[in-house]
């Protein structure tokens, strides 16, 4: 049988999960008025918050693009300090996968 079969998600805790997750991404961005306030509010929340915030965070920094998070003071500094920490893998494989898609 399918992992993935729409009996399997219903039945299973993965499943519940994965919809927890989902409704909880979708609740962040609506709940959120900035890019910020999703990292700070996601941070603050309980369960599956590192899932919940990385998602909606990805959901709506790919919306907004990368203009934005460098135009917002508080936000170009998390990503300074995140690029110091990643060693700048993260935007070279964004600008990667960016150029692929074109």
């Amino acid at each position: 049988s399918n992992y993935f079969s729409k009996e399997n998600l219903n039945n299973s805790k993965f499943g519940k999960n994965i919809k927890e997750v989902i409704c909880g991404v979708f609740h962040l961005i609506y709940q959120s008025e900035s890019f910020f306030d999703i990292l700070y509010k996601g941070s603050i929340l309980g369960g599956y918050n590192d899932i919940i915030t990385a998602l909606a965070s990805q959901l709506v920094g790919s919306y907004f693009g990368m203009k934005y998070i460098l135009a917002n003071p508080q936000l170009n500094t998390w990503f300074k300090y995140m690029n110091r920490w990643d060693k700048n893998r993260t935007i070279k494989l964004s600008i990667l996968l960016f150029n692929k898609s074109k």
